[in-house]
């Protein structure tokens, strides 16, 4: 279904051009430079900047997520990367090679697992439940008495 001429698209977001400006600036990116990442030209840049053209929802997300503003998705709320590091919510930086190793480590504990318990899974098992006549097939567990000798 065709909509409207003169109707604008409810289905399209689009950005208000000073808070474009403000996310390239805060990343301290060129207009050459956001264009280059971008993979527009400074031309089309700077008029979603001045309001002569709209700016694409999707051109300001993917600027908040190449300046490290902002990482796509709701996990990953309030984390950041600045510079060469994935920063927390709680301010601890993570370097690549530490994510790299967190890897290895995590491949380890499964071999490891395999090795050591190699039958074991986390499923859940089914098990019937006992009719009266399997209870009395079923060995019942009572602790031997101690003989209980007061003390003289």
């Amino acid at each position: 279904m065709a909509r409207p001429k003169g109707r604008p698209c409810k289905c399209r977001k689009f950005v208000d051009p000073e808070d474009f400006s403000f996310v390239r600036r805060c990343g301290a990116l060129s207009r050459e430079d956001a264009a280059c990442m971008l993979a527009v030209t400074v031309k089309t840049l700077s008029n979603w900047e001045t309001g002569r053209s709209r700016v694409p929802y999707a051109a300001f997300k993917l600027l908040k997520v190449l300046t490290g503003y902002e990482l796509p998705g709701e996990a990953w709320e309030r984390w950041s990367l600045r510079g060469d590091a994935l920063w927390s919510p709680d301010g601890r930086s993570f370097k690549a090679w530490e994510l790299m190793q967190l890897v290895h480590v995590f491949s380890e504990a499964r071999l490891w697992r395999d090795v050591l318990f190699p039958k074991t899974r986390l499923t859940a098992k089914i098990l019937p439940y006992p009719r009266k006549a399997d209870k009395a097939q079923l060995p019942v567990h009572r602790p031997a008495r101690k003989a209980w000798k007061a003390k003289p």
